[in-house]
């Protein structure tokens, strides 16, 4: 169930780009101008995968997720949790991305295209991503490995899918915390909300340097502050981090093995 789920999002990824591109050309786009192509994108991309959760959900065969009390406080800790991960996130040498992968951020925070990519990247996106991959591929894998090991599958599939490397590794490490995040918490609804948060960071930050958008392949804390205070702040948002998880488990006491 979860690999099939996996590999119909790799398909949808792979072609919605192809179908999008074919659409223009007959519709006469240019692929600069494309608005409402954006969302449209991601609906194309997620299409296969959630035409099969659907078939899944009417047939009654969704596996069920484990149910779990929730205190009100992990919704900031979590914030907390995921800025702090940002942070040393964006410090990883990476590499510079490539010029077409920033052209393509840059275009897509242009004011036309705006609306249309928050919907597509911070909305559509978190939705989709979490619900295949949290609920239904973390879920399934659960029922037949260790939580760390389902947790760390899920993590790498959930790089894999982004299609390039320098997505990838952070979309892993990412993947990491909201797979933990979801099997201490059991709610879905808390990882689409972070998911979201995050996305909305990155487009936030594409926005703010559009006239110089090769500034977001540099470290977050390089861009922000003084160049003295890098390495202190991350740090300190390590310790954040580690305190903020370290709290999150004593609230969450479900056995992590």
């Amino acid at each position: 169930m979860g690999w099939t789920l996996f590999f119909l999002l790799l398909i949808g990824l792979i072609c919605g780009p192809i179908i999008q591109m074919v659409l223009y050309s007959t519709l006469g786009i240019e692929i600069g101008n494309f608005c409402w192509g954006q969302t449209l994108l991601y609906i194309m991309s997620f299409l296969p995968s959630l035409l099969y959760l659907l078939y899944l959900y009417k047939k009654g065969a969704l596996p069920k997720p484990h149910v779990g009390e929730i205190s009100f406080s992990i919704i900031p800790l979590s914030l907390l949790s995921l800025l702090s991960l940002s942070v040393v996130v964006s410090s990883l040498p990476v590499g510079d991305y490539p010029v077409w992968y920033l052209e393509r951020l840059k275009t897509m925070v242009s004011d036309n295209n705006l609306f249309w990519s928050i919907m597509g990247v911070s909305v559509i996106a978190p939705v989709c991503e979490e619900l295949i991959f949290r609920r239904v591929i973390l879920v399934d894998l659960l029922t037949r490995n260790k939580p760390a090991v389902a947790i760390l599958i899920s993590s790498l599939l959930f790089g894999v899918v982004h299609l390039n490397w320098w997505q990838g590794v952070t979309a892993t490490i990412y993947g990491l915390f909201f797979g933990w995040l979801y099997f201490k918490t059991k709610k879905i609804s808390i990882t689409i909300l972070l998911h979201s948060v995050n996305n909305s960071i990155s487009i936030l930050l594409a926005y703010l340097f559009a006239e110089d958008i090769s500034k977001i392949a540099r470290p977050l804390g390089e861009i922000v502050v003084e160049p003295s205070l890098f390495y202190p702040i991350i740090i300190v948002s390590i310790v954040i981090f580690a305190v903020s998880i370290y709290i999150l488990n004593k609230i969450n006491r479900t056995p992590f093995k």
